[in-house]
Formats: C-alpha cells, structure tokens, sequence
C-alpha cells in the first residue's frame, strides 16, 4: 500500500483485509484463495492489498520473489488462522520496510534508497490531508 489513502480502504468489512494473513474463499482476508465455481478446486488467488498507486511491477516482483524464495527454502505455508496486524498507516509501513532485510535486499541499495525518500516526500505533503484535499492537491497537479 504506496500511499497515505492506501491505507483509508483497508480494514475490518473492506473485503481488502485488516491483517498479514490467508484464507480459502474468506472475502475479509487480504490473500483470499479461490475455488473454482464448477470444479470446487482451488484454482487462483487474489491479493488484495495492492492498489492503483502501487507500482505493479514492484508489486509483483515482491510477491513472486517470496514465493520463490519460500519454495526454494521448503518454507512451511502458515496457517491460514495465522494473522498479524498490517502497518497502521504509510509511515509506519516504511519502517516496517527498513527493518526487512529480505525487501530491502530485493529492492538493492539504489531503488531501496530512492523509494523510501519519494515516499517520505509524499508522506509530509498528504499525511495530514482530509480526502477531499488529497484530491484536490493531485487534481491540480494534472
């Protein structure tokens, strides 16, 4: 969640998820399981914590390396009654980011370093923000 209004669509009754966590066909669980509507056989997964202001490739370079990292590991899959709350807000999210080796070694030194000050940036013009400001401040901007 890249941004200060990430963080506004996420919580409890959002069908985005509240925690770091995973569940077959639970619509509040940020990494829902899927079956099939004929087969009953899980067939894909969402993930719904991403947004429009994310940049996918990231994203998804994120989300595949962990798992490749996870097989290539032979990393047991959690629980899916297993869950830890998500960072509260973007800053705190950068923190968490910081703090994580394994992200911080995907991203490497140069883009680690450029992301986290562009978002820094961003959270000291929108943090204090009302919504309506927030779209008002990116309206002008375009």
């Amino acid at each position: 969640m890249p941004s200060t209004n990430s963080f506004r669509r996420v919580g409890l009754g959002c069908w985005t998820g509240s925690t770091a966590s995973w569940a077959v066909e639970d619509k509040e669980s940020p990494l829902r399981v899927c079956r099939g509507i004929n087969s009953r056989k899980l067939e894909h997964f969402e993930y719904k914590l991403c947004d429009s202001t994310c940049n996918i490739y990231l994203a998804m370079s994120a989300l595949v390396w962990a798992g490749m990292d996870g097989i290539r590991q032979s990393r047991a899959l959690r629980p899916s009654s297993t869950s830890s709350p998500i960072a509260p807000d973007l800053s705190s999210a950068l923190e968490a980011l910081r703090q994580n080796e394994y992200m911080m070694k995907l991203l490497g030194p140069m883009l680690s370093k450029s992301f986290l000050a562009v978002k820094e940036a961003e959270i000291k013009t929108t943090q204090d923000l009302r919504l309506e400001e927030e779209i008002a401040l990116v309206l002008a901007r375009t």
